[in-house]
């Protein structure tokens, strides 16, 4: 009678060896993907604004609060709209104290967007809705706005 020869597997060292590889590379994968999801991750701050006073020829805005503290002046822009249009002329990027572009003029005192910062956008007659808005080039979203008519 023919002898029937047992089928063998793979030996109990190579599969230890194989099991160490696979978790290896799993493990691996699994770090580069959670390290890349978590990179450069900046939250945007939001800043509150409120309008300090307004006349015919301009609207001064003050700064109320900023939700993070001590983030400099060059993370931030500010964009004035007047009637849904952007005022290229009036894009402050970055921001920065005692500085006018266009329509709009920064005042800091600390170089930090802070409380009682001031903006002072110039307007041209009535009958115009503008917006000011605050941008965190970090994420390029928008930080906080304030809209008002002439």
């Amino acid at each position: 009678m023919p002898r029937i020869r047992a089928a063998n597997g793979v030996s109990p060292v190579i599969a230890t060896i194989l099991l160490v590889a696979i978790t290896v590379v799993l493990a691996a994968v699994l770090y580069v993907t959670t390290s890349q999801m978590t990179s450069n991750t900046e939250v945007t701050p939001y800043v509150s604004m409120i309008i300090a006073g307004q006349n015919s020829t301009a609207v001064q805005v003050t700064v109320a609060q900023v939700s993070q503290q001590s983030l400099s002046l060059g993370k931030f822009q500010g964009i004035v709209l007047a009637d849904g249009l952007v005022d290229e002329a009036s894009r402050m990027r970055p921001l920065a104290g005692g500085t006018t572009a266009g329509n709009l003029t920064f005042q800091s005192l600390d170089g930090v967007l802070n409380g009682g910062d001031r903006l002072t956008v110039r307007v041209s007659g009535t009958g115009h809705t503008y917006i000011l808005s605050i941008n965190f080039l970090g994420t390029g979203a928008e930080s906080g706005k304030i809209t008002f008519d002439t």
